[in-house]
Protein backbone atom coordinates (compact mmCIF):
# COMPACT_ATOMS: atom_id res chain seq x y z
CA UNK A 1 0.00 0.00 0.00
CA UNK A 2 2.65 2.58 0.98
CA UNK A 3 4.70 1.62 -2.22
CA UNK A 4 1.49 2.34 -4.32
CA UNK A 5 0.71 5.75 -2.59
CA UNK A 6 4.60 6.83 -3.18
CA UNK A 7 4.75 6.03 -6.32
CA UNK A 8 1.06 7.95 -6.88
CA UNK A 9 2.65 11.02 -5.36
CA UNK A 10 5.48 10.76 -7.51
CA UNK A 11 3.62 10.91 -10.59
CA UNK A 12 1.75 14.04 -9.07
CA UNK A 13 5.27 15.61 -8.27
CA UNK A 14 6.17 15.21 -11.69
CA UNK A 15 3.62 16.26 -13.49
CA UNK A 16 3.66 19.51 -11.53
CA UNK A 17 6.87 19.97 -12.40
CA UNK A 18 6.55 19.72 -15.99
CA UNK A 19 3.30 22.27 -15.97
CA UNK A 20 5.48 24.80 -13.86
CA UNK A 21 8.07 24.28 -16.87
CA UNK A 22 5.35 24.97 -19.60
CA UNK A 23 3.81 27.81 -16.92
CA UNK A 24 7.27 29.34 -17.48
CA UNK A 25 7.42 28.68 -21.01
CA UNK A 26 4.30 30.39 -21.75
CA UNK A 27 5.23 33.24 -19.89
CA UNK A 28 8.50 33.71 -22.05
CA UNK A 29 6.85 33.49 -25.14
CA UNK A 30 4.01 36.27 -24.09
CA UNK A 31 7.31 38.19 -22.93
CA UNK A 32 8.77 38.15 -26.50
CA UNK A 33 4.99 39.09 -28.60
CA UNK A 34 5.25 42.23 -26.23
CA UNK A 35 6.33 45.39 -28.56
CA UNK A 36 9.67 46.60 -27.26
CA UNK A 37 7.96 50.38 -27.17
CA UNK A 38 5.41 48.80 -24.22
CA UNK A 39 8.60 47.64 -22.15
CA UNK A 40 10.23 50.55 -21.70
CA UNK A 41 10.48 51.86 -18.04
CA UNK A 42 9.40 54.98 -16.85
CA UNK A 43 12.90 56.86 -14.81
CA UNK A 44 12.40 57.38 -11.04
CA UNK A 45 14.26 60.18 -9.33
CA UNK A 46 14.47 59.50 -5.33
CA UNK A 47 15.11 62.63 -2.78
CA UNK A 48 16.43 60.82 0.55
CA UNK A 49 16.54 63.97 2.11
CA UNK A 50 12.36 64.74 1.95
CA UNK A 51 11.71 60.80 1.36
CA UNK A 52 9.86 62.34 -2.52
CA UNK A 53 9.61 59.97 -5.26
CA UNK A 54 9.46 61.82 -8.76
CA UNK A 55 8.64 60.30 -11.98
CA UNK A 56 7.22 61.90 -15.38
CA UNK A 57 3.80 62.98 -14.05
CA UNK A 58 3.76 63.33 -10.47
CA UNK A 59 5.68 63.09 -7.48
CA UNK A 60 4.39 61.09 -4.22
CA UNK A 61 6.10 62.38 -0.44
CA UNK A 62 6.23 58.81 1.75
CA UNK A 63 7.42 57.43 5.39
CA UNK A 64 10.23 56.60 6.07
CA UNK A 65 9.72 52.66 5.49
CA UNK A 66 7.66 52.84 2.71
CA UNK A 67 10.46 55.29 0.55
CA UNK A 68 12.99 52.87 1.56
CA UNK A 69 11.23 49.91 0.38
CA UNK A 70 10.25 51.68 -2.92
CA UNK A 71 13.98 52.53 -3.09
CA UNK A 72 15.10 49.18 -2.36
CA UNK A 73 12.94 47.28 -5.15
CA UNK A 74 14.29 50.26 -7.89
CA UNK A 75 17.56 49.89 -6.74
CA UNK A 76 17.71 45.85 -6.99
CA UNK A 77 18.78 43.86 -10.43
CA UNK A 78 15.41 44.04 -12.42
CA UNK A 79 13.89 45.84 -9.98
CA UNK A 80 13.58 42.61 -7.38
CA UNK A 81 14.56 42.51 -4.29
CA UNK A 82 14.41 39.28 -1.52
CA UNK A 83 12.18 39.28 1.28
CA UNK A 84 15.66 39.03 3.36
CA UNK A 85 17.18 42.22 1.33
CA UNK A 86 13.70 44.50 2.51
CA UNK A 87 13.90 43.29 5.96
CA UNK A 88 17.74 44.23 6.23
CA UNK A 89 17.02 47.70 4.20
CA UNK A 90 13.84 48.89 5.50
CA UNK A 91 14.32 47.80 9.40
CA UNK A 92 17.89 46.81 10.19
CA UNK A 93 18.98 50.30 10.01
CA UNK A 94 21.42 51.08 12.51
CA UNK A 95 19.62 48.13 14.01
CA UNK A 96 21.74 44.88 15.16
CA UNK A 97 21.37 42.20 12.59
CA UNK A 98 19.86 39.92 14.96
CA UNK A 99 16.80 42.04 15.01
CA UNK A 100 13.81 39.88 13.88
CA UNK A 101 10.71 40.89 11.93
CA UNK A 102 7.69 39.01 11.25
CA UNK A 103 6.79 38.36 7.55
CA UNK A 104 3.06 39.65 8.69
CA UNK A 105 5.00 42.77 9.01
CA UNK A 106 6.98 43.22 5.88
CA UNK A 107 3.32 42.07 3.77
CA UNK A 108 1.52 44.92 5.24
CA UNK A 109 4.05 47.35 4.70
CA UNK A 110 3.91 46.08 0.69
CA UNK A 111 0.19 45.89 0.64
CA UNK A 112 -0.23 49.71 2.05
CA UNK A 113 2.75 50.87 -0.04
CA UNK A 114 1.14 49.52 -3.17
CA UNK A 115 -2.55 51.25 -2.19
CA UNK A 116 -0.27 54.75 -1.29
CA UNK A 117 1.45 54.24 -4.51
CA UNK A 118 -2.14 53.26 -6.95
CA UNK A 119 -3.72 56.87 -4.91
CA UNK A 120 -1.01 58.79 -6.80
CA UNK A 121 -0.83 57.11 -9.69
CA UNK A 122 2.50 55.70 -9.29
CA UNK A 123 4.18 54.24 -12.69
CA UNK A 124 4.73 50.77 -11.39
CA UNK A 125 3.14 47.97 -9.32
CA UNK A 126 4.80 45.68 -6.57
CA UNK A 127 4.36 41.93 -7.63
CA UNK A 128 5.26 39.11 -5.66
CA UNK A 129 8.11 36.92 -6.47
CA UNK A 130 7.45 33.06 -6.19
CA UNK A 131 8.94 29.93 -6.05
CA UNK A 132 7.27 27.68 -9.09
CA UNK A 133 7.25 24.63 -7.14
CA UNK A 134 6.11 25.46 -3.18
CA UNK A 135 4.19 28.63 -4.80
CA UNK A 136 6.11 29.88 -1.69
CA UNK A 137 6.86 33.88 -1.52
CA UNK A 138 10.54 34.69 -2.14
CA UNK A 139 10.19 38.23 -2.90
CA UNK A 140 9.00 41.25 -4.59
CA UNK A 141 9.30 43.45 -7.74
CA UNK A 142 8.49 46.79 -9.00
CA UNK A 143 7.17 46.56 -12.56
CA UNK A 144 5.87 48.90 -15.24
CA UNK A 145 2.29 49.47 -15.24
CA UNK A 146 1.34 52.96 -16.15
CA UNK A 147 -1.66 54.78 -15.02
CA UNK A 148 -3.62 57.84 -16.33
CA UNK A 149 -1.62 60.98 -15.65
CA UNK A 150 -1.94 63.45 -12.94
CA UNK A 151 -3.38 66.62 -14.06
Amino acid sequence: MNLRLFEIRNKIDNLLHQVNLLRAEEWSIIQLSIPKTELCEEPLDFNDTDRVIRWKYGTIRVGPKMYRLVKTLWDGKRHRATIEKIEQTVWNVGAPKNLFVDRHTIFTLICRTQKELEKNKFPYEIITGKNFSTQEIKGFRLIYAPRKKNN
